[in-house]
């Protein structure tokens, strides 16, 4: 999975794994990007907990495709910014997801 994670985003990824496994208390959800197979940068969200495996400890990861939601996000702040008159729809939009 490793290689799929953005690379400016990978060290940060790898940290949280890393020293979530030492016992450290860190945030359970964040989001980072992917490239895709056909290169496309995707948004997800992981939510990660401790668990044990074999005697050892793991992590039991969720990913979560963001995207839609991380440009409905950007289209709300660019409308914010500039009177765009939809940014009420995109913020209902936004809601739902």
């Amino acid at each position: 999975f490793v290689p799929m994670i953005h690379p400016d985003d990978r060290a940060r990824v790898v940290d949280h794994h890393v020293r979530r496994l030492r016992g450290e208390t860190l945030e359970q959800r964040y989001a980072f990007r992917v490239v895709t197979k056909q290169g496309a940068t995707k948004w997800v969200e992981l939510s990660a907990v401790m668990i044990e495996w074999d005697g050892q400890p793991a992590t039991l990861s969720f990913i979560s495709d963001i995207s839609e939601r991380r440009e409905l996000e950007q289209a709300i702040v660019l409308g914010e910014k500039t009177g765009f008159p939809q940014t009420d729809a995109a913020r209902k939009t936004l809601a739902t997801l």
